[in-house]
């Protein structure tokens, strides 16, 4: 796999998973709109970028073997 392709799945899978969590955040604001919004939006970016991560690095892995 070179370096190209794994970019490309990497960014094919954040554009699942950026969107999805969107949606699923916009849901939980109607839900509990009283909670503190600093907390959850930081929480919600961390959320959006883990598996993006995690995707990353498992991808860098298999490509350097």
């Amino acid at each position: 796999m070179s370096d190209e392709e794994a970019w490309n799945k990497v960014n094919g899978f954040a554009s699942i998973v950026l969107p999805t969590v969107a949606i699923i955040a916009y849901a939980i604001v109607f839900i509990f709109i009283e909670k503190d919004w600093a907390v959850f939006m930081i929480s919600t970016l961390v959320v959006a970028i883990i598996p993006r991560l995690i995707y990353h690095e498992v991808l860098r892995h298999k490509l350097t073997k």
